[in-house]
């Protein structure tokens, strides 16, 4: 899979997406998104995470594509798990001014247009501290994440937040 997953300086976070045939990753390589004004500063696209897809067409794997719509930004974005309906992607964005820093957000897909990424509240998200890698259970009542917030034992902790039935935090 060297060549199809493993390109560029890093990929990791794979998850099913779509379906058993599909796998969203995390992935490093040149050419991810930044912004005009992060490239004049410097940055490289190359050293910057974006989500990728690929599918698995039965004889091996397909070239990796970006996520569509405004996922991906000129920020780390990465470790993402999809919703069993296929409608809700939660994802980790490190923080923007702080790079210490990075927090769990979810965008809703409607009309097969990804909508505008949201950062989760206080319930997850602790200004301060990291919260990343959200996963689902299988019947999606909790989600899922690693964060060093106040209240763990050192370092990332596993912690989790009740769903409601309209998918939403409790």
């Amino acid at each position: 899979m060297d060549s199809v997953f493993n390109a560029g300086n890093s990929s990791f976070g794979a998850s099913f997406f779509e379906g058993e045939l599909s796998i969203v990753f995390s992935s490093a390589r040149p050419g991810n998104y930044i912004d005009e004004e992060d490239a004049k500063d410097g940055k490289e696209s190359e050293y910057i995470t974006d989500l990728f897809v690929s599918t698995n067409l039965g004889d091996g794997w397909e070239a990796p594509f970006r996520m569509e719509g405004p996922i991906n930004s000129g920020q780390h974005d990465g470790a993402g798990q999809l919703s069993t309906d296929r409608t809700t992607f939660y994802f980790t964005r490190w923080d923007e001014d702080n790079k210490n820093e990075c927090h769990i957000y979810v965008t809703k897909k409607i009309n097969a247009r990804w909508f505008e990424p949201q950062k989760l509240d206080l319930k997850v998200n602790v200004d301060g501290y990291r919260s990343l890698g959200p996963a689902l259970n299988l019947d999606e009542t909790r989600l899922y994440f690693a964060s060093d917030r106040p209240g763990g034992y050192d370092g990332l902790d596993i912690w989790y937040y009740p769903m409601v039935e309209d998918g939403s935090l409790g």
